[in-house]
């Protein structure tokens, strides 16, 4: 696994989504009508995300491209929601050099920061390709205060991430959706990617 594998989808994420307490505004408002079912969350990070899910009955695999990002969550729930641990696997590995399970979850859903340019296209489908029929694709990109969209590596677009899906998708959302964060102890509104998409 190379570094610049790892970096994709763990490193050039913004720090606050990598180290959080709160899951996700945006996986909450887009999965909290979704059955639950086998999940795979894509860059864990310290598990907000995951532990929210199985608090919503969802069986969760977080995973992450980095060792210590897999200790600290699996830490947080044996420290503070042990009754989750039933419902939540780690494994380390990175879906750019190593997809996913071909059709192994209900949801598979992800968050990312910077994508280094030529890597979306493998990041995107190796997602897609390990969701269900009728599951339940969640790609969310994060933007930061100030971020320069002519960077070598930007957060996609919503429709960037919607033109790699192909016919047996329905995409249900495709825009921007707004984020509120604390820049120097003020707030500042994001608008971040999300597309959620349903397999035919």
């Amino acid at each position: 696994m190379t570094s610049t594998a790892r970096q994709t989808l763990v490193d050039s994420r913004p720090p606050a989504v990598r180290w959080r307490d709160a899951p996700d505004p945006h996986l909450v408002a887009q999965l909290s009508d979704v059955t639950p079912g086998r999940a795979l969350d894509v860059g864990c990070g310290d598990g907000a995300d995951a532990r929210w899910l199985a608090r919503h009955g969802w069986q969760v695999e977080g995973l992450d491209a980095s060792p210590a990002s897999l200790e600290r969550a699996a830490r947080r729930v044996r420290e503070t929601a042990p009754e989750l641990e039933p419902a939540i696997t780690w494994r380390q590995s990175d879906v750019v050099d190593d997809p996913p399970e071909s059709e192994g979850y209900d949801l598979v859903a992800c968050q990312v920061g910077d994508v280094p340019a030529g890597r979306l296209s493998r990041v995107v489908r190796g997602l897609a390709s390990a969701v269900r029929r009728t599951g339940t694709l969640l790609v969310v990109g994060h933007a930061e205060p100030g971020a320069s969209a002519a960077s070598p590596a930007s957060v996609p677009t919503a429709d960037e991430v919607a033109a790699l899906l192909d016919g047996s998708w329905l995409v249900d959302v495709c825009g921007t959706r707004p984020r509120t964060v604390a820049v120097d102890g003020e707030p500042v509104t994001v608008h971040d990617t999300v597309v959620r998409a349903t397999r035919l």
